[in-house]
């Protein structure tokens, strides 16, 4: 192989032809050369640390099956406890969530068309937070699903709905401090408002 001197031309033919440049030839050949020199720097690291190669493949091996987009989303829900699903358009509460049980603390459900809180909802327990403004509840589509059940419930966000009144339930949330459900048609409160502390 002979090497191209500085101010020198030089035109080589393709296989199918084709002519390259000058430039053409000195980006494939810096492209060699690059791939030349990671070769020797990961054969010397290498050498430097033979088990490095070994535990990379480990951990290839060993790693998780991909999950889908739905499975990773309930993953992360399990461990955070905060479900965001705010504005996707839903009629109703994804058993995704109801699967998670005690697990859930924080629940947006806002912007949504939601109406019926499904008779399962009781069983998110844990629930400290929760947002249902931008719906279209009732106070029959709210008590519906056990919201009074709901104990560990501090924050309750009803903004925007369908409420001429509010749930009855709602005294019976012994940790609520607070309650929102500005801008809807409430003709009076539940006489059960006044058991909250």
């Amino acid at each position: 192989a002979s090497k191209v001197t500085s101010g020198a031309k030089l035109m080589l033919m393709s296989s199918q032809g084709g002519v390259q440049t000058a430039g053409q030839v000195a980006a494939a050949a810096a492209q060699v050369e690059k791939q030349k020199l990671m070769a020797e720097k990961n054969a010397t690291l290498a050498k430097a640390f033979p088990n490095s190669a070994q535990l990379s493949n480990k951990k290839q091996d060993t790693s998780k099956p991909h999950l889908t987009p739905s499975q990773a989303r309930a993953e992360t829900w399990s461990k955070t406890g905060i479900v965001g699903l705010r504005d996707v358009r839903l009629t109703t509460v994804p058993e995704d969530v109801m699967s998670l049980g005690a697990a859930a603390r924080v629940l947006d459900l806002g912007g949504n068309q939601i109406a019926h809180l499904p008779s399962s909802f009781a069983t998110l327990a844990g629930l400290q937070r929760l947002r249902l403004s931008n719906n279209c509840f009732t106070a029959a589509g709210l008590a519906s699903g056990g919201l009074g059940e709901l104990r560990s419930l501090t924050i309750l966000a009803l903004d925007d709905n369908k409420l001429s009144q509010l749930p009855d339930c709602i005294g019976s949330l012994p940790l609520l401090k607070s309650l929102s459900a500005s801008n809807n048609c409430l003709e009076a409160l539940p006489a059960t408002l006044g058991q909250l502390q």
